[in-house]
């Protein structure tokens, strides 16, 4: 939450050992973007669980969930 009380975005960020890759995210199937080699995403879902899957431009691949609170 922010100072005011309103619900905020969650930060993410990510490392890719390739210096120019490209990451594509994406949350419970929805495509979110994509960042470019500074991978940071400010994200804001609704409160629940959540699946993640990150994939870079050379097909590596990442899959994590997180809980979101209200």
């Amino acid at each position: 939450k922010e100072r005011e009380g309103n619900r905020g975005k969650v930060v993410f960020e990510v490392a890719d050992r390739a210096p120019n890759a490209v990451i594509y995210w994406h949350a419970d199937d929805t495509y979110l973007g994509f960042t470019h080699k500074t991978h940071s995403m400010e994200i804001n879902l609704p409160a629940g669980m959540h699946h993640f899957t990150l994939v870079d431009n050379n097909g590596g691949a990442i899959q994590f969930q997180v809980l979101f609170l209200d």
